[in-house]
């Protein structure tokens, strides 16, 4: 690597990733890249963003290396994509009233510290080529695509709500003009479903939203003071995502607000933590709801 070529990379890169960041004020392009930040939830949001801009429809990556493991190789005259990795290294554990090393047992306590970041080549599956690659997916259901699915998912996810989770879920007769298909109540942690819908898929999206409210917005969530355009905007990201990770349209979903974030970069990069943290917890649950035996299979594997 020539002199001064990491650096350049970098300008280069974050240049892009701001550029990025501004067209997201498409909401078509938005949400693109929500489905898109669903498939790659192992990422940070700057390497998801990256890998967009770069291959927005990469599914699956890894290192050389890593594909070699796989027995996978990447074919020849593929390009690249670039992401950051943390460099880590051990430090000694610092008492934080002396500034002292801490010792237990006669030995220096120490923990790993993030000291930098080096940028990395990754590919994606379609880039390679070799023997079949074993993923989470082949212990699941591929998508789901009909009424019965949603309906079936729907009760499922509000069962496990009740009984596992601190928040109750209940359905509720009124007029949807007046209410809309749902709401959550913070002050008593209850989520209520419009009884009046008769869309499956659209009161599995609003069950997905408000259990995104209550995550966001609830009591002791971190962001029960924000407006009410930016709570919504936040619970209507994450059920799109949601939503089209499982297979379902999202061309329904209204995502107006994401045009002011897009305003200040710093503001949207912002806004996609927030929404990527929360959604990984919500496909943990729906993870678990469909499929509690999942992770000790691959355990097992």
């Amino acid at each position: 690597m020539r002199p001064n070529s990491y650096e350049e990379r970098t300008k280069e890169l974050t240049t892009r990733l701001e550029e990025q960041l501004t067209q997201f004020a498409n909401q078509t392009e938005f949400k693109r890249y929500l489905t898109f930040m669903a498939s790659m939830r192992q990422y940070s949001v700057d390497n998801q963003i990256l890998i967009f801009m770069q291959n927005p429809k990469a599914t699956y990556v890894a290192g050389f290396q890593a594909w070699k493991k796989h027995e996978r190789y990447v074919q020849k005259g593929e390009k690249g994509i670039q992401i950051r990795a943390p460099i880590f290294e051990q430090q000694p554990v610092l008492d934080p009233k002396t500034k002292q090393p801490v010792y237990e047992n006669g030995e220096l306590k120490l923990e790993n510290v993030l000291v930098r970041y080096k940028w990395v080549t990754v590919f994606d599956i379609a880039q390679t080529a070799g023997e079949p690659l074993k993923t989470t997916r082949d212990f699941v259901n591929e998508r789901f695509q009909t009424d019965e699915d949603a309906q079936r998912l729907y009760d499922q996810f509000k069962n496990y709500l009740n009984q596992f989770k601190q928040l109750h879920v209940a359905e509720k007769t009124y007029s949807i003009h007046e209410e809309g298909r749902g709401y959550f109540v913070p002050s008593t942690n209850e989520i209520i479903i419009n009884a009046s819908e008769t869309n499956p898929v659209a009161k599995l999206s609003t069950l997905i939203h408000e259990f995104a409210h209550a995550q966001l917005h609830g009591r002791s969530g971190d962001y029960r003071e924000a407006t009410r355009a930016h709570k919504e905007a936040q619970a209507e990201s994450i059920a799109c995502a949601t939503m089209a990770y499982l297979g379902f349209d999202t061309s329904h979903f209204s995502l107006g607000y994401i045009a002011t974030w897009a305003k200040d970069t710093e503001l949207m990069r912002k806004a996609l933590f927030e929404i990527q943290a929360t959604l990984e917890k919500t496909l943990a649950t729906l993870d678990v709801v469909l499929h509690p035996q999942l992770y000790e299979q691959l355990e097992q594997i």
